[in-house]
C-alpha cells in the first residue's frame, strides 16, 4: 500500500541465502503498476485489431458490391448513350437527306432526285 493508502499491484520474490552458518530469508517487493498498464494496453490493442480483422471481410464485401453496382450503372448509361447517339445520328442523317432532296427538288422544278 502507498503512503496515501492506495493499493497497487506488486510482485514478490522470496529466496533463502546462507550468510556464514546462518540461513536468512530474502524477499523483495516490486511495484508492477506500469507493467500491468502496458499489459492492459496490449490486450486492448489486440482486441481492437481482432475486431478489425473480423470486420474487414464484411467491409470488403460491401465495397465490392457497391463497386459492381457502379460499374453496372456506368455500362448501362454508356449503352443508353450509344443508343441515343445512334438514334440522333440516324435522325441527323435523315434530316440532311431531306434537306438535300428539298434543295434538289427546288432547283429541278419538282423533279425528284431522292428516291431512297
Amino acid at each position: 500500500m502507498h503512503k496515501n493508502g492506495t493499493t497497487f499491484p506488486v510482485e514478490i520474490q522470496i529466496g533463502v541465502a546462507s550468510i556464514g552458518e546462518r540461513q536468512v530469508v530474502l524477499w523483495s517487493v516490486r511495484d508492477i503498476t506500469e507493467r500491468k498498464q502496458l499489459e492492459k494496453e496490449r490486450k486492448d490493442r489486440y482486441k481492437t485489431l481482432e475486431r478489425h480483422v473480423l470486420e474487414r471481410p464484411s467491409k470488403l464485401f460491401h465495397t465490392n458490391k457497391k463497386l459492381k453496382e457502379e460499374i453496372f450503372q456506368f455500362f448501362s448509361f454508356t449503352t443508353a448513350m450509344h443508343s441515343v447517339a445512334g438514334n440522333l445520328g440516324s435522325m441527323w442523317n435523315a434530316r440532311w437527306v431531306l434537306n438535300v432532296c428539298a434543295i434538289r427538288v427546288g432547283k429541278s422544278e419538282g423533279e425528284r432526285y431522292c428516291d431512297d
